[in-house]
Parts: C-alpha cells; sequence; structure tokens
C-alpha cells in the first residue's frame, strides 16, 4: 500500500503546524487545511497540498479534501497521532 495522505485540519499554526511539520519529516504526503493559509515554509512543495477552508462550513471542507490525489489511501489526522 501506498504511504498515506495525512490530512492536517488547523495547519497554518499551533499544533496543526506541529503535525504537518512531523508528518513531512516522515516522508507523508500531505494535506493541510486552515481557515486561513499561508505559505509555510520547510515542508516539501512536491508532497503539500494547502486548502483555505473552515472546516464548520461543510460544502468549503468538502471542496478541501477533493484536492487530494485519489490515487492515494489516507488518514485524516485531528491532533492525535493514530496507528
Amino acid at each position: 500500500m501506498a504511504d498515506p495522505l495525512v490530512v492536517v485540519t488547523g495547519a497554518s499554526s499551533g499544533i496543526g503546524l506541529a503535525l504537518a511539520d512531523a508528518f513531512a519529516r516522515e516522508g507523508h504526503a500531505l494535506l493541510l487545511i486552515a481557515r486561513r493559509m499561508q505559505p509555510i515554509d520547510g515542508l516539501p512543495a512536491e508532497r503539500t497540498v494547502c486548502a483555505e477552508a473552515d472546516v464548520s462550513d461543510y460544502a468549503a471542507l468538502e471542496s478541501a479534501i477533493s484536492l487530494r490525489p485519489t490515487s492515494r489511501s489516507y488518514a485524516l489526522r485531528n491532533g492525535l497521532k493514530t496507528s
């Protein structure tokens, strides 16, 4: 199975940004979602997709998630690392 695409919400700061950095260092592809997405230095651009969306807005979140590559499996991470 291909490495999963990790979806991180709240990725522009705090725990979300720390998770994005940690998963990038582990070599995962990332879909980063935040209400206010600013450029994030240090994450590999070729393995990172950024989307601006408020997770309380279902249509915006659905649109952001549609940006993920469809050929990958994916894991949703929301502040807790799961196996």
